[in-house]
């Protein structure tokens, strides 16, 4: 009262200021920071007198507040205008922040929608600014509400794409370590990894390769663990199992079909191929899988048959039937040779006929005169059934499972030595060379051959020197043909 519209109050005075008996001669001593409460009562005072005189009353509302407030600024000369400046371009930092816009430029077209935007109902989510909001989108880098992360995972970079010559490098590294450790967790992690799906026939293929040059029944067993982990991991497919099969059956097959061929080296590898098969046979891998010819030919001949395999199991049981028959006529030479009709025994027909005559006569084994391979004893029909110059891949592998047979008879008897210490199984096998009963393809056939089998070991051993020989002939042979 008294002090007029906008007359600041009189300074409260420190205790003690002022002199007992009269005014200080001093000036007021005041609190610390008393000037600056005094001028916010000053302008407490003019938004009071303000929102009297504009009306307002102390609206509840926000955007009237901040009108009166506006208007008291103009009307008494306050910095006000400045001070909301200043808080609009917080709010506009924030803003930027919460959109995740970057685009901080004082760019004009920008700075005029947001000022549109930033009116006295509030921060775009009031009743006036609500309709903004396509407009705060556009500013926010495109209107990316939330989708930060979706956007990096769009901008993520595609796997990259191995080259063939990259994939069968990886290939051929992954299955040497493989190999030597056995992993198959980590072997079928870095599969995985190629990325590849058309390369699987190809890695199936190269795998099986693999067992070509370890050359034991294990090492098919270990690399058969790991298609099958393979397969039930997902990384590739049955059918892409039976497709590299086909790949290598394929080419085994061509190489019995050209005379050029090593055909006992076509045959080992077939070996291995058929070790392979047979597991992941027996397993149930291939039963969804559609094979091809070679591999029912070449990698599976003993489950599939031209005529299907109930009739092979009866022609197993007519084989039988037929060498029992032979051996109780007690014929010999060629008139036992007569009794049997190569159109109708299977090629394995000859393996019968030695297991079950060794069987019935072990006194055969320890003759180490080998009479019994006499042209007029049983080394006729022997000749018929298994010798050929060029014999086909059947062929060979008849005589394979003929000298098997022998190998077995042998083995029971604990491969027995001649008087001057001669084994007789070597005696054996040379007078099957001699007698033309088994070529040397069938016999370094059966050296090669990773089947196991009973006393193969011991056979190997006792027959080394004759095969090393067989093998050098072969080579002179070839050398010839070079020539």
């Amino acid at each position: 009262e008294g002090g007029g519209f906008g007359a600041a109050a009189p300074p409260r005075e420190f205790p003690g200021s002022r002199a007992p008996g009269g005014p200080s001669a001093a000036a007021p001593r005041m609190f610390p920071g008393s000037e600056r409460r005094n001028v916010q009562r000053e302008r407490d005072d003019d938004y009071a007198r303000a929102s009297m005189a504009f009306g307002s009353n102390r609206r509840e509302r926000a955007t009237d507040d901040r009108a009166d407030y506006e208007r008291a600024a103009a009307a008494f000369g306050g910095s006000a205008r400045d001070r909301e400046r200043g808080q609009r371009d917080d709010d506009y930092s924030r803003a930027s922040m919460a959109f995740g816009s970057n685009r901080r430029e004082n760019d004009q077209q920008q700075q005029q929608q947001f000022d549109d935007f930033e009116r006295p109902s509030g921060f775009g989510l009031a009743s006036g600014g609500r309709g903004r909001l396509p407009d705060i989108a556009k500013l926010a880098n495109g209107g990316n509400w939330g989708d930060d992360d979706k956007d990096k995972k769009e901008k993520k970079k595609a796997p990259v794409k191995l080259t063939e010559e990259e994939l069968v490098g990886r290939s051929q590294a992954l299955l040497k370590q493989y190999m030597i450790m056995e992993d198959k967790k980590e072997a079928v992690s870095q599969v995985r990894k190629f990325n590849a799906p058309e390369f699987m026939p190809q890695f199936v293929r190269r795998a099986i390769l693999k067992t070509y040059e370890d050359g034991e029944l294990k090492e098919c067993k270990v690399i058969v663990a790991l298609l099958k982990s393979l397969l039930k991991d997902e990384v590739l497919s049955a059918q892409d199992i039976a497709d590299g099969l086909d790949l290598v059956s394929s080419k085994q097959k061509k190489n019995l079909e050209n005379e050029e061929a090593d055909k006992a080296r076509a045959m080992a590898k077939i070996k291995n191929i058929k070790n392979c098969a047979t597991l992941l046979h027996a397993d149930g891998v291939l039963e969804s899988a559609e094979l091809s010819d070679a591999v029912k030919e070449i990698a599976l001949p003993d489950v599939f048959t031209a005529n299907g395999a109930g009739e092979e199991e009866s022609a197993a049981v007519a084989d039988s039937n037929l060498v029992k028959e032979c051996i109780a006529s007690g014929k010999l030479g060629d008139d036992l040779a007569a009794m049997v009709d190569l159109d109708k025994v299977s090629p394995g027909f000859g393996a019968e006929f030695i297991r079950q005559l060794l069987d019935s006569n072990p006194n055969l084994v320890l003759d180490a005169e080998v009479g019994w391979l006499q042209k007029d004893q049983y080394a006729a029909l022997l000749c018929k059934l298994l010798y050929s110059e060029e014999p086909s891949s059947d062929m060979v592998k008849a005589e394979v499972d003929a000298l098997l047979a022998i190998q077995t008879a042998f083995n029971k008897v604990s491969f027995p030595r001649a008087a001057n210490g001669q084994a007789l199984i070597e005696k054996t096998f040379m007078k099957l060379y001699e007698e033309d009963v088994v070529p040397q393809e069938g016999i370094i056939a059966w050296k090669d051959d990773l089947s196991e089998s009973p006393g193969k070991m011991d056979a190997i051993v006792q027959l080394s020197q004759f095969v090393n020989w067989l093998e050098e002939e072969d080579d002179d042979e070839d050398d010839e043909d070079d020539e």
